[in-house]
């Protein structure tokens, strides 16, 4: 994807004043560049798909690593400095849910460990579609900034215990993230790697706690999830846009995930009326 910044619509007043995305952006930042966000009052939920971001946090400078991500306030001060090439996804969100669901992590500017796979779930949707000229509303992007909120709160901790992933393990999250509609499989992603499939399970497994095909599962089925709440597409399309070879294999990885199949799932989850959705990877 190129870099893209992109400001939605305002949703109606009711929803928009409970949760709103203001502005999302895919960034590049070449390393030794300082981070210059757009303005704007509300909580920045930053994301690193491949590099790496510090930034001089107390008691102790605190390293963003692919994978992760950290939210902090716009009125705080909070430099963030790319160390080497990196790429970031970011969130601006406003509103009365973030205090409401973050609750009491607000005290501190948290830490997300998994953070970027939840801003992927939700962003990349709604940037594809931006950036091809068929623009969600803003009812749409309130809808993936609560969704956001809601996965980061159960996922969130105090900053002092980031620890930043080798070097290895980043670049492994950053092609899972970027190209898991493509990925043959481990061995793909190993080959990209230049690794072993052997080396990068153990290693892989090691840093993160599940294996890299437990991982790029989970990216797959979160996307898929997203593209079944548009209401607009069919089985055999969400398997093929989320890198699954049929329908039928689809089907039995959704439900050992999820607990339900594909179309259990679509008759109880909350529509998310996205038109033009599968456009984002045709």
């Amino acid at each position: 994807m190129e870099p893209f910044t992109w400001s939605p619509p305002a949703a109606p007043h009711s929803v928009a004043a409970f949760a709103r995305l203001t502005c999302c952006t895919y960034t590049p930042l070449p390393a030794g560049n300082t981070l210059q966000l757009p303005a704007g009052s509300g909580f920045w939920v930053i994301g690193v798909t491949d590099g790496r971001l510090s930034t001089p946090f107390e008691p102790k400078p605190l390293e963003i690593a692919g994978g992760a991500a950290i939210g902090f306030h716009t009125d705080t001060p909070f430099p963030l400095s790319a160390e080497r090439d990196t790429i970031l996804l970011g969130a601006l969100l406003t509103g009365q849910a973030s205090t409401q669901i973050l609750g009491s992590t607000l005290a501190y500017s948290p830490y997300f460990p998994n953070g970027t796979s939840s801003l992927s779930a939700q962003l990349f949707p709604l940037l594809h579609l931006a950036q091809s000229g068929h623009a969600p509303d803003g009812a749409a992007a309130s809808a993936a900034a609560f969704a956001l909120l809601t996965q980061l709160a159960e996922a969130s901790a105090p900053p002092e215990t980031a620890q930043p992933y080798p070097p290895l393990i980043q670049h492994a999250i950053a092609i899972m993230h970027e190209d898991f509609a493509h990925l043959y499989g481990i061995d793909d992603l190993a080959e990209r790697l230049e690794v072993s499939s052997s080396h990068l399970i153990r290693k892989f497994s090691a840093a993160v706690g599940i294996s890299p095909g437990q991982y790029l599962t989970q990216i797959r089925i979160n996307c898929a999830k997203r593209l079944l709440r548009s209401g607009t597409i069919s089985l055999e399309l969400a398997a093929a846009c989320t890198g699954f070879s049929n329908a039928g294999y689809f089907g039995k990885v959704f439900r050992r995930v999820t607990g339900m199949s594909p179309s259990e799932y679509i008759r109880s989850a909350p529509p998310l009326p996205l038109s033009d959705l599968p456009e984002m990877y045709l």
